[in-house]
């Protein structure tokens, strides 16, 4: 996985990303993205400064990151806000 991702443009980040995990759903929120990919992984990068990216801290971070709490469930919708 690429250690630092800081693409302002979403559709030149995901470019990048595919070439590492196959993504069908993105949701993009204020400063944080989400995204599943085809094996029903969710990662979520960007401010995570009011728990938004489900890592169990409020800690920011650039590189995407398994989100651990889903990990097993099904995902049926999200939404980044």
């Amino acid at each position: 996985m690429h250690s630092m991702i800081q693409h302002s443009n979403l559709e030149e980040f995901l470019f990048v990303f595919l070439d590492v995990l196959c993504i069908c759903k993105v949701a993009v929120g204020n400063g944080h993205i989400i995204v599943v990919s085809l094996e029903h992984m969710v990662y979520s990068w960007g401010d995570g400064s009011k728990g938004q990216l489900g890592l169990d801290s409020l800690e920011s971070t650039t590189k995407p990151t398994l989100v651990e709490a889903l990990k097993g469930k099904s995902v049926v919708r999200y939404v980044a806000v």
